[in-house]
């Protein structure tokens, strides 16, 4: 796996993407457990997966990375043309990815797509050279792993025994571990469980009526 981009480069890049300085810390800190922005892994149960938080085709190529390159096809369509397109890798409208295949020239959608990628280096790549010198990539990356895996804007159900507490998570956690800790937890398993339960176990021993009393 490839090592990440230097300081100034991605603190450049998370900037772009419109995090602030407690954000980009928190999304750091995860992204020193994935990989760089130009980390590709073929072997995993993602099929394939890119990025500074291994964003995944999935098995039918409709997955995370596919947003990312949507992302970035809507946003910078020029960048994304030289980046991706240029070299057989696109996005379909639906969301789905496509790629032409080096030998044939065929034209392969979905579960084809993510074999093909697999299996062929030249289309790997497309994605590790996008990564290494596309600040448009990066940037795509940074703005769907906020917009589909930040933690703190999550409504969440507190089950407390007057009746469910409706807040944010962000009414509970303060710290950038805390958020840290939540958002790796969504980016590798899809969600945030079990943090609604134990939300409630502490208020329950406390007493507590509000997210207020909780934080703390």
């Amino acid at each position: 796996m490839a090592s990440g981009p230097g300081r100034s480069t991605s603190d450049a890049v998370f900037a772009a993407a419109g995090l602030t300085e407690s954000e980009q810390k928190v999304a750091k800190a995860v992204s020193k457990l994935e990989g760089g922005f130009e980390s590709v892994n073929t072997y995993d149960t993602g099929y394939v997966s890119v990025g500074f938080i291994q964003f995944t085709t999935g098995e039918m190529g409709s997955g995370s990375l596919a947003s990312v390159l949507a992302t970035e096809k809507a946003n910078r369509p020029a960048d994304f043309q030289s980046d991706f397109r240029a070299y057989g890798v696109d996005v379909s409208d639906d969301g789905t990815l496509v790629v032409v295949d080096p030998d044939t020239g065929a034209e392969l959608t979905g579960a084809d797509a993510v074999r093909k990628v697999i299996e062929d280096r030249r289309l790997i790549a497309v994605f590790q050279r996008a990564g290494r010198h596309s600040t448009a990539f990066r940037v795509a990356q940074v703005q769907t792993a906020k917009s589909g895996y930040w933690p703190a804007d999550i409504e969440v159900s507190i089950p407390l025994e007057d009746g469910p507490l409706t807040a944010r998570v962000s009414d509970f956690v303060k710290s950038e571990a805390g958020l840290a800790t939540l958002f790796d937890r969504k980016v590798n398993r899809g969600n945030i469980r079990p943090f609604e339960d134990e939300v409630a176990k502490v208020m329950a021993l406390h007493g507590l009526k509000g997210a207020t009393e909780a934080a703390p």
